[in-house]
């Protein structure tokens, strides 16, 4: 849980943005039972349905608010 810009690591699978802003996550999504890293980013709004569900093991590095709340 972040209420500004976060750079850590942070393992999980459902990733859900309470806050009054959209954000950017980066991430790392391991596949092919966790021996092959995928990297990517995502907008995560502020939508109650909007939730970022991964279905394999994944770390995120980064969550960026953004200034326009838009995804």
């Amino acid at each position: 849980m972040t209420s500004g810009d976060w750079s850590r690591d942070a393992d999980g699978l459902v990733f859900q943005n309470t806050g009054s802003r959209a954000v950017d996550v980066e991430y790392t999504t391991y596949t092919n039972d966790g021996t092959v890293p995928v990297d990517g980013t995502v907008c995560v709004t502020t939508s109650k349905a909007s939730r970022q569900f991964f279905y394999n093991p994944t770390t995120v590095h980064t969550v960026t608010w953004r200034a326009d709340n838009t995804g």
